[in-house]
């Protein structure tokens, strides 16, 4: 509940209980733990590090950028994002093994998107016939390709990430000084952020009457807010589908009953901002 992500400490938990090979960790809201100490619990296990780093374009943990702790991590481009080409989004990786991967599964199964060295080498272990070459499908795959529009949208607006990454955080410190005065809400720390590219600005009720009166003010004052994005996941429907065994996740509960996000955005006016100060006031 201190950062709205998983700590060292509760995934040394979890390691008790669960055999793990991977880890996906999400870098909620602009965030993070101490996702230092969870890179090297993972690297003592054996454990290949991902991160889902959709909601934290640009931010930075002990001045390391988020998305660089993991072998891999994803960054979103939708709509709501940093920055946004309509749909799509990127992987980054230092892995020509998962770049290549990568490359394939979003291109139907084909090597085509790959470097001569890296066809060189699925055409020599699979004796692909030079006929055959484009149109061979190594592996199972999608169609995910970004169109030109969409890559030009993203690729211009990256050159003003810094900006709007600097916008975003001078609007979240100025929401989350007026928050900390409010004892209706539950306090959450910064300390190890060096830089804040904050998604959207969350709260913690205290309590359901004070989550009541909070969702009651914004709406009265036509600010639009969501849910913490899944709440406990082991609630959602297709969880449930899926996975039968019972999980005791209290702080995801608790988040769940009790909190919501609203806007944070680069484009947001003064008077925006000083609209949701207002309805975070006791």
């Amino acid at each position: 509940l201190k950062t709205f992500n998983c700590s060292s400490e509760i995934f040394s938990r979890a390691l008790k209980k669960y055999k793990l090979k991977a880890f996906f960790i999400t870098n909620a809201m602009g965030f993070s733990d101490d996702i230092d100490k969870i890179k090297q619990t993972c690297k003592k296990n054996n454990i290949h590090l991902f991160e889902d780093n959709c909601e934290s374009l640009n931010s930075e943990y002990k001045n390391k950028k988020l998305g660089s702790f993991g072998i891999a991590s994803t960054h979103s481009f939708f709509v709501g994002h940093h920055i946004s080409s309509i749909e799509g989004g990127t992987v980054s990786t230092s892995s020509k093994l998962i770049d290549d991967m990568v490359k394939i599964v979003r291109a139907h199964g084909w090597v085509r998107n790959l470097e001569k060295k890296s066809k060189i080498k699925f055409y020599k272990k699979f004796k692909t016939k030079e006929f055959y070459k484009p149109y061979t499908f190594y592996d199972l795959a999608f169609n995910v390709r970004p169109s030109e529009i969409n890559g030009f949208l993203a690729y211009n607006q990256l050159k003003y990430l810094n900006l709007i990454t600097k916008i975003r955080e001078r609007n979240f410190l100025k929401i989350y000084r007026k928050y900390l005065a409010n004892k209706d809400f539950v306090p959450y720390e910064i300390k190890n952020m060096s830089v804040i590219s904050n998604f959207a600005f969350p709260i913690i009720c205290k309590d359901n009457l004070a989550h009541k009166k909070y969702t009651s003010k914004f709406k009265k004052l036509n600010i639009e807010i969501r849910p913490l994005i899944s709440g406990n996941i082991v609630e959602q429907p297709f969880f449930k589908k899926y996975i039968k065994k019972k999980f005791e996740l209290p702080n995801a509960e608790f988040i769940h009953k009790y909190s919501f996000y609203c806007p944070n955005h680069n484009d947001l006016t003064n008077e925006n901002i000083n609209r949701i100060i207002k309805a975070i006031r006791p």
